[in-house]
């Protein structure tokens, strides 16, 4: 009975570590669903999820990641056509990458941001930092202030 028990246990075990690895492949995680979908209707979702100008063929898997639905909170719905079980969002604070969800909005998946290097990059840090000039602080010129008259 011990043997059996101990058998089950490990049969289990390993259940949840293969399922562990098929949830997290390819980076999109627990909305593999959403990414079938993306991938499928590519056509007619991209001018939803791609930011400004930017143009893919279609995707692969990998350059997918879930996100969590909490973002369609402060985000706003566009439209797609009705033959798509996806509802799709954009936030502004995303810069113009959008992304789906399934129609419960379960699961939600938009393309990985590091496909877009622009997006990534902050304004003004090509500026080299200049301290402000300062009419209170002056630093001494050349040794001039040790000079007796």
């Amino acid at each position: 009975m011990k043997y059996l028990i101990v058998i089950v246990l490990l049969l289990l075990g390993a259940n949840a570590s293969i399922a562990a690895v098929e949830v997290t492949q390819g980076g999109s995680g627990q909305c593999s669903n959403v990414v079938s979908d993306l991938k499928r209707n590519w056509i007619e979702v991209k001018r939803h999820l791609l930011p400004g100008a930017a143009n893919i063929q279609i995707p692969e898997k990998e350059n997918f990641v879930c996100v969590s639905s909490a973002h369609t909170r402060n985000a706003m719905e566009t439209r797609t056509s009705a033959s798509s079980s996806l509802r799709c969002f954009r936030n502004l604070m995303s810069k113009g990458l959008g992304f789906c969800c399934d129609e419960s909005l379960l699961a939600c998946a938009q393309l990985n941001p590091y496909l877009f290097p622009e997006l990534l990059e902050r304004p003004g840090t090509d500026r080299v930092y200049e301290p402000p000039a300062s009419l209170w602080v002056k630093p001494p010129n050349d040794g001039e202030q040790w000079k007796s008259n």
